[in-house]
């Protein structure tokens, strides 16, 4: 199953970019929502918890450093202190990181355009991944955990979904899906910490692992 979309996958990256379909996504409000374009997980009601829980969150661990790999549009990071004396915001859309930047942008908080999958990031104490995996293939999703590991960072916030049974793969696009990372492909241990998130919006778990203890998928 991990690999079964494989030829498929790389054949519709040969004639539009990963950059592309998320370009379009935004440029077309795809995924729905008039308050974020990054979509109705990204809107206010969907995030009171973690707004509130994450900073508690980065502070019990220490962190000096987030990285927040996608950063969307900010629109409820936007809303909170965050306790951590650098973040770094990246994302594969042009236009939403000019946005971000024009906004948002300080000493302290920095927004760059970036391919999760292949390019260098930015080494941080944490890394937030939030509503991303759900978007990708299998093997995108392998490539950005290792590269989130070959980053130096030692914790990953992703959310996930206990209720799921069976990981289905889909094509890196606007679609998505529930992904458990107990499940194969991915195989996860159990969380150190876990997060009510999604609200009503779409209900989930942001769960923190250490990268260390995460299985290497050589992807």
């Amino acid at each position: 199953m991990a690999t079964r979309a494989t030829p498929f996958h790389r054949a519709r990256l040969r004639f539009k970019s990963r950059q592309d379909i998320f370009s379009g996504v935004y440029e077309s409000t795809a995924w729905g929502s008039d308050e974020s374009g990054s979509g109705t997980g990204s809107e206010l009601r969907a995030t009171a918890n973690i707004r509130e829980e994450l900073p508690r969150l980065l502070t019990k661990l220490g962190a000096e450093t987030l990285l927040d790999a996608p950063c969307g549009d900010w629109n409820w990071l936007s809303q909170i202190e965050l306790p951590v004396s650098h973040y770094f915001g990246i994302d594969i859309v042009p236009q939403v990181i000019a946005a971000n930047n024009a906004k948002y942008a300080s000493a302290a908080r920095t927004f760059t355009v970036g391919d999760l999958v292949e390019d260098s990031l930015p080494r941080a104490d944490v890394v937030l991944c939030r509503d991303c995996l759900v978007h990708v293939s299998f093997q995108d999703a392998r490539a950005i955990l290792d590269n989130f590991r070959r980053s130096g960072a030692t914790w990953v916030l992703i959310n996930t979904y206990p209720e799921v049974t069976s990981n289905h793969n889909q094509l890196t696009g606007p679609e998505w899906r529930r992904l458990n990372f107990h499940l194969p492909p991915f195989n996860f241990p159990e969380p150190v910490e876990t997060i009510a998130d999604g609200g009503q919006v779409d209900p989930s778990q942001l769960a923190l692992w250490r990268l260390a203890d995460l299985p290497q998928f050589g992807s």
